[in-house]
């Protein structure tokens, strides 16, 4: 049975730079042959239909990551900025802001909260043998 895959060739050629300042590779035509099975093609239309419920959840991780990237950034910037106003680095302004005014929990509330959800009830644990 002959097998030839075409997708590969030419993934390199036309790279963009889309707005994101990332290259993305060029769009197939829908009709393109990425795939030859003995006789039978396999077109580019063919395979974005077979991985279409993929590429849609990679565009939503995508989205995520982006929008947690920014956050970040968003966040890196908000506390240098604030930082710079007191005259600290901001290590010592994440400590003095956040790590100086937390407390740290008791030996007793370690010994009772330990592994436990809010409104969880405390059960022996089975050993299996």
């Amino acid at each position: 049975m002959a097998f030839a895959v075409i997708l590969s060739t030419g993934c390199d050629k036309g790279k963009s730079a889309r707005a994101g300042g990332s290259a993305s590779s060029p769009e197939i035509s829908p009709d393109t042959v990425v795939a030859t099975v003995g006789s039978d093609n396999i077109t580019a239309a063919q395979l974005d239909e077979s991985v279409k419920p993929q590429m849609q959840q990679m565009e939503k991780q995508k989205f995520q990551i982006r929008k947690q990237g920014l956050e970040k950034l968003i966040n890196d910037r908000l506390i240098k900025a604030e930082a710079q106003k007191k005259g600290m680095t901001q290590e010592q302004f994440m400590k003095a802001e956040i790590e100086d005014k937390v407390s740290p929990p008791s030996d007793q509330q370690v010994r009772t909260r330990r592994g436990f959800r809010r409104g969880a009830s405390w059960r022996p644990s089975r050993r299996r043998s």
